[in-house]
């Protein structure tokens, strides 16, 4: 009897082994399409806007013409995402070449809007040109720390100030 036990135990060991190694090729198996998918969604994305746009995916790219404070704030957002793994473009132009936005999460198919002084209704108009696919999220300087933001642009004055002198 014994003998028959420790048979059976060995057969039930296996039987776990080939399930558990059942479970893991699975797992891996969706992990992989999950990647599949995501890079397939990422490109999606990507597609929307035009070619020297998508082709410098994850790089912040500075518009001078904007404030300071404008720059500083897409910045933070960028970085955020970034450190989340997330896919972005930055200053991304749209396909039809009528809008440019500040941040692109690729992942997620949403377009970030800073707006520092820009009204409403310029940034209602601005969202009624963008493909309707994406999720559109305006973000104001104002909702956000102003002292943390001012505290940045004194700090880089400063900086800047000591280079050229």
């Amino acid at each position: 009897m014994n003998i028959l036990n420790k048979e059976i135990e060995k057969i039930n060991k296996k039987l776990v082994e080939i399930i558990t190694t059942e479970e893991l090729k699975k797992a891996l198996e969706d992990d992989k399409m999950n990647k599949i998918n995501l890079i397939k969604k990422r490109n999606e994305t990507a597609n929307l806007f035009d070619f020297d746009s998508k082709r410098h995916r994850n790089c912040f790219k500075l518009n001078i013409h904007n404030s300071l404070e404008h720059e500083l704030l897409k910045f933070i957002i960028f970085y955020m995402f970034r450190k989340h793994n997330k896919e972005l473009l930055t200053e991304a132009k749209t396909k039809d070449g009528k809008v440019i936005v500040d941040i692109v999460n690729l992942d997620d198919k949403e377009v970030y809007e800073i707006c520092v002084s820009e009204t409403k209704e310029k940034f209602m108009k601005k969202i009624k040109k963008l493909p309707k696919e994406l999720e559109v999220f305006e973000i104001r300087l104002e909702d956000y720390s102003k002292k943390l933001i001012n505290d940045l642009k004194k700090l880089f004055e400063k900086i800047y100030n000591q280079i050229k002198s």
